[in-house]
């Protein structure tokens, strides 16, 4: 009778765990879509009156009902984080992360269906005394079962270690889950170190780090990570570096228009050599194209929904509110055509608009905006780099950070730009998850020109730390032929994919 006594509130406590672990995650499921957190709201409800229910009338039927719900959560969870969300809502299809409370929810669940269990047999158990040996007992839960308050303060106790147990354990999981993806997609010896792994990519003793060779398969600059190669036949950083999409150009009443065709479609994309993310793209990519216009052009973009989950397109710059992208949802298998005039001159960018935007545009709906003014920019060597990063285990944290897509890229293949050239960078964030980001070059200054609306520089610098949706162009020359390393000076984003190489030659 102790045992069973002390094994029913366990059960009420662990069921009353498993509520509080879902009520703590309900507000956060809300703001992603209203049907994750009435999910949730319904499955702390349930499971706070459900423990209760047990202290007043542990029967059978209940013990039933208990394995099997709690059961169907536990198989619901384990779904979302092999295979995916199932059917509903914007995350239908994905992976989800694993975290801290959600983890302690299922031990909890795990647990309270073996008490369940327990409860159960042991019900059995006492049926087939009382009709083989006509024995009195005493149940718990009814009259004369004498639960002390004492008792009970120990199964709680026991309960709430668990909790704390679970938190630990979801802790180190979600690591080790970020750990083993970073380590599959080949980030090199600096990846593990800042995720708490042994540094097993440091050369042997008494070899350095090698070159790079002209495939960019073998050994690493300076140890700083990044071995392997993505399908590059897929996508090209080095190609979108200096890709600008003018549209197609026409005449229209004495003006120019140029018309552009942008689909919103879901991707699979290489983000680090074996490191596969199932991003939301613009014509397959992440970034978007570039696109670029004259200042005064009438730009037209006929932007279709072919992906899973509705979509926008809102263009930073100024135009009708009719024509801004966060209204005026596109439907999956809907077309619309956003027409405006290109102004001002500067660089600008565009993205996604549609709620949750933070998933939105962490998935990869975004690209870079260009409007050069009528009368041209002084001749230069010009490219984009947006900055960028990719959660690869849905924890809402990035596991890897890049510019332009591909993780060490461009250090895999430097840039190659000309002595004594000037060049022009148009620097985009449009990192989720972090509050800044930034572009670092080394042995050399540059001038920076705040987005791009005055002809005059600003500054004149080496670094500069953006806000997510910042912006600026950076002009510089290098006098000097050789490598020269560029990355972000947040250290940590640099030893997770954020870093490259100028290569000047003669």
């Amino acid at each position: 009778m102790e045992s069973k006594r002390k094994t029913l509130y366990m059960a009420a406590a662990l069921s009353v765990v498993a509520a509080l672990s879902h009520l703590w995650a309900m507000p956060e499921h809300f703001g992603e879509w209203w049907g994750y957190g009435v999910f949730f709201l319904a499955a702390a409800v349930a499971q706070g009156l459900y423990g209760l229910a047990l202290l007043r009338r542990p029967g059978q039927p209940l013990l039933v009902l208990g394995v099997g719900l709690n059961l169907a959560v536990v198989v619901l969870y384990v779904v979302t984080r092999t295979v995916g969300v199932p059917f509903f809502g914007p995350h239908a299809g994905e992976v989800e992360g694993i975290g801290v409370i959600d983890l302690s929810a299922m031990m909890a669940e795990l647990a309270l269906i073996v008490a369940l269990a327990a409860l159960w047999r042991f019900d059995r158990r006492v049926d087939t005394v009382d009709s083989v040996g006509g024995t009195e007992l005493v149940r718990v839960g009814e009259p004369g079962s004498g639960v002390s308050r004492r008792d009970f303060l120990k199964t709680a106790g026991v309960a709430g270690a668990l909790g704390v147990s679970g938190g630990a354990l979801g802790l180190r999981a979600a690591g080790g889950v970020g750990a083993l993806g970073i380590a599959g997609g080949a980030l090199g010896a600096h990846v593990g170190t800042a995720h708490g792994q042994e540094d097993n990519a440091t050369a042997p003793e008494g070899e350095t780090g090698g070159e790079i060779d002209a495939a960019g398969h073998e050994g690493d600059v300076g140890g700083h990570g990044g071995k392997g190669d993505v399908d590059l036949s897929r996508f090209d950083p080095s190609d979108f570096l200096r890709d600008f999409y003018w549209g197609e150009e026409r005449q229209e009443g004495g003006r120019t228009i140029r018309e552009y065709e942008i689909t919103a479609e879901d991707a699979e994309i290489e983000v680090a050599p074996g490191m596969f993310y199932p991003a939301w793209t613009f014509n397959g990519q992440v970034p978007g194209p570039t696109i670029r216009a004259r200042e005064g052009d009438r730009m037209r973009v006929v932007f279709k929904n072919r992906g899973t989950h509705p979509h926008t397109m809102h263009f930073h710059g100024i135009h009708s509110a009719d024509q801004d992208g966060s209204l005026e949802v596109v439907a999956p298998g809907q077309d619309f055509t956003y027409e405006f005039d290109a102004e001002p001159f500067g660089l600008h960018l565009y993205h996604c608009h549609v709620t949750p935007l933070r998933k939105h545009i962490e998935k990869g709906l975004y690209g870079t905006f260009i409007i050069d003014p009528k009368e041209g920019r002084e001749e230069a060597d010009e490219m984009v780099m947006l900055m960028n990063g990719f959660d690869t285990n849905f924890d809402k944290e990035n596991e890897v950070y890049t510019v332009n897509g591909v993780a060490f890229h461009y250090q895999r293949y430097p840039v190659k730009i000309k002595q004594g050239e000037k060049v022009r960078v148009y620097l985009v964030n449009m990192t989720e998850f972090d509050l800044i980001n930034s572009m670092h070059i080394h042995a050399n200054f540059f001038d920076y020109y705040p987005t791009g609306t005055s002809m005059e520089p600003a500054e004149f610098t080496d670094t500069k730390m953006l806000a997510q949706g910042e912006r600026g162009i950076m002009e510089f020359t290098y006098n000097r032929t050789g490598r020269f390393m560029f990355h972000a000076h947040v250290n940590e984003f640099a030893e997770l994919g954020w870093l490259g190489f100028f290569e000047v030659e003669e």
